[in-house]
C-alpha cells in the first residue's frame, strides 16, 4: 500500500517558485511592456519614444480606415482558417482514432510533423508548390486545366493555405484526445436514434 507524503504548502510554494518566475519573465513581463508601450507614441520624424501617456494609438486603430481594414481582414481570416481546419480535422482525427489501427502512432507523429521541423521548411516547401513556376501551377498546366499561373502567393488564398497548414496539426491532435474518451457506444446510440 504506497502512501503519497504530505506536502506542506511552503514546500509546494517553493517548488512551484522557479517556474512561476520563468513564466512571469518570459510571458507576462514582455506582454505587459508591449502594453505599456501601446500607450507612447513616437517622435516624429525620430526613433525616439515620447513615453507620455495617450490614447492616440488607439483612436488611430478606430478611425483610420487602413487600420480598420487590417483588424477585419484578420479577424474574418482567422474565423475561416479556423473553419477549414475544423472541417478538414473532424474527419481525419475520427479516421485516425478509429480506423488506423497499428498506424495510429506513425499518423499522429506525420500530422506534428510541421511542428517540429519548424517554421522555414515548411514555409519553403509552401513557395515551392504555390509559386508561378511551381508544382500545383505546373500540373495544372500539364493536364490543360489552366493556360497561365494562378496567383497563389501573396494574397488571401496563400496566406489561408499557409494558415491551414500552419494550425490543422493544433486542431488535430486536442480532437483525437477528444474523441478518443468518447465512448464507441454513445456513437452507435446516436446512429440509431438518427
Amino acid at each position: 500500500m504506497n502512501q503519497t507524503p504530505d506536502i506542506s504548502p511552503t514546500t509546494t510554494a517553493l517548488l512551484v517558485a522557479p517556474a512561476a518566475v520563468l513564466m512571469f519573465g518570459v510571458f507576462v513581463l514582455p506582454f505587459l511592456f508591449l502594453v505599456v508601450l501601446s500607450f507612447w507614441s513616437q517622435i516624429p520624424g525620430s526613433l525616439s519614444l515620447d513615453t507620455s501617456f495617450t490614447l492616440a494609438n488607439y483612436v488611430r486603430i478606430f478611425s483610420d480606415s487602413y487600420y480598420l481594414g487590417g483588424l477585419w481582414t484578420t479577424l474574418w481570416l482567422s474565423g475561416f482558417v479556423t473553419v477549414i481546419c475544423l472541417t478538414l480535422a473532424l474527419p481525419l482525427a475520427r479516421w485516425i482514432v478509429h480506423h488506423a489501427g497499428r498506424a495510429k502512432g506513425l499518423i499522429i507523429g506525420i500530422s506534428i510533423l510541421p511542428l517540429i521541423c519548424g517554421a522555414l521548411l515548411p514555409t519553403l516547401g509552401l513557395v515551392n508548390l504555390l509559386s508561378p513556376l511551381g508544382f500545383i501551377n505546373g500540373a495544372l498546366k500539364s493536364m490543360g486545366l489552366i493556360q497561365s499561373s494562378l496567383p497563389l502567393l501573396g494574397n488571401i488564398s496563400g496566406v489561408t493555405i499557409g494558415l491551414v497548414q500552419a494550425f490543422l496539426p493544433l486542431m488535430v491532435l486536442p480532437l483525437i484526445n477528444t474523441i478518443e474518451r468518447i465512448p464507441l457506444d454513445y456513437e452507435k446510440a446516436a446512429m440509431s436514434l438518427g
